[in-house]
């Protein structure tokens, strides 16, 4: 990326490395520069929001997936990020509300579903923490967070034949996977 030096995407940048990297307080201070020169800087907001959920700051990270919502309101990782948050303080209902929000901005987004599947799970939903799962397994069948989350709800509302075909592919690599491990040991 060639950004010129100084301006809001070149520090929000910055932030977003600095976070990859685990050096929270160096991207903190990078969005809060990328802020002072863009408050409409939507990749600060969210990665100044992920630096505080990280860091269990969690009042603050809503305030700033909040901001950056006003920014762009389609933005599903802020949905997902926020309705964690929620789920963080026990409210399960505002974090089921977030990613209904996020899958109607993205029904293709398989996380925000598996999330989405997640918190209805816990709201002692299962059936339809089930359908959530499916529209995640249809969006990425080889997630073995899926899958297991599959497998799991599967066993929770007595499909044990279903639940074991969950668990049979959290247990078989897929092919992506398996050329990934080889290529990072090569």
């Amino acid at each position: 990326i060639n950004l010129a030096p100084k301006t809001a995407d070149y520090w929000a940048s910055r932030a977003t490395i600095y976070l990859t990297l685990g050096r929270d307080a160096q991207a903190a201070e990078n969005c809060r520069i990328a802020l002072k020169h863009d408050e409409g800087n939507l990749i600060a907001y969210r990665t100044q929001a992920q630096v505080r959920f990280k860091l269990g700051r969690y009042h603050e990270a809503l305030a700033s997936v909040n901001k950056g919502l006003l920014v762009d309101s389609s933005d599903v990782r802020l949905w997902r990020l926020r309705a964690h948050v929620h789920g963080k303080a026990g409210n399960n209902a505002s974090a089921i509300s977030d990613l209904e929000a996020a899958v109607a901005n993205d029904p293709s987004d398989a996380q925000a579903w598996n999330d989405l599947g997640h918190f209805l799970r816990l709201d002692n939903r299962p059936t339809e923490a089930l359908a959530a799962f499916n529209d995640a397994y249809k969006h990425d069948n080889e997630s073995v967070e899926v899958n297991y989350n599959l497998g799991r709800v599967h066993l929770a509302l007595g499909n044990a034949d279903n639940a074991k075909r969950a668990f049979d592919r959290v247990l078989q690599p897929s092919p992506a996977w398996l050329k990934a491990w080889w290529l990072a040991r090569r």
